[in-house]
């Protein structure tokens, strides 16, 4: 899970995306190095599916429309093991979370200095697990909360 400040993210922008484009289908890949504690921000049209491990304690997020009003939707791989690892990953992207939005919000600060309002959208947190105890949508603040 993430536990270092922000400070060293490397953030890359890929599939075209820039400052204004897409809006609808904005994803977040947010991934971090065991060894050196360094974050990896990806920005583009699509996942960063090579940067995902097989731990999967990646932070991924997407920007959507629900209806007519932007949502930014965060999922979070929980998983199916034994009770006490469910329950552990459970906590510890809890803890990890509000420093994963901020570096969301300040690695694509042009994105949202063009979307201002963005910032104040809804933020809906998906723990994917096939266990109904876990599998579940949690609403969180918006990122200028």
């Amino acid at each position: 899970m993430l536990t270092n400040p922000p400070g060293s993210v490397e953030i890359e922008v890929r599939d075209g995306a820039t400052p204004a484009d897409p809006l609808g289908g904005r994803r977040y890949t947010l991934t971090h190095s065991d060894e050196t504690g360094e974050l990896f921000l990806v920005i583009g049209r699509r996942f960063a599916a090579d940067r995902l491990t097989e731990k999967r304690d990646e932070v991924l997020g997407e920007w959507t429309l629900y209806g007519q009003q932007p949502v930014l939707l965060i999922q979070l791989y929980i998983g199916d093991g034994p009770e006490p690892e469910k329950q552990r990953r459970l906590q510890a992207f809890r803890r990890e979370l509000p420093l994963a939005l901020r570096v969301i919000r300040q690695g694509d600060a042009p994105f949202y200095a063009h979307y201002p309002s963005l910032c104040l959208a809804p933020l809906w947190v998906h723990y994917e697990s096939a266990d109904p105890v876990y599998n579940r949508v949690e609403t969180w603040p918006p990122l200028d909360s």
